[in-house]
């Protein structure tokens, strides 16, 4: 829609249509941030909690690896010496 004004012609535009460019503009903007957000800092955040995750992973693992390597083990000479009464009785 168009008006005069002293001889000019100025734009008018509806509320509805100015609510929805800012709006328009609002979540882009919000979008934009969230992504530089995410990408420079976020990335480090990620990461070091990945890493921390597999090192608890690997000790939990290599625990368990310990206790079934220590279950079936094979004796030393000393520990057989000892078990042995205990196996002949």
């Amino acid at each position: 829609m168009m008006c005069k004004n002293n001889g000019k012609k100025i734009k008018v535009r509806s509320l509805q249509r100015q609510i929805t460019f800012t709006f328009l503009g609002v979540l882009l903007l919000s979008i934009f941030t969230i992504t530089v957000i995410n990408y420079f800092f976020l990335e480090k955040y990620y990461m070091s909690k990945k890493i921390e995750c597999l090192l608890k992973a690997e000790k939990e693992i290599s625990k368990l690896d310990m206790d079934e390597h220590m279950e079936t083990e094979c004796y030393s000479a000393d520990s057989i010496e000892n078990h042995l009464p205990e196996q002949l009785a």
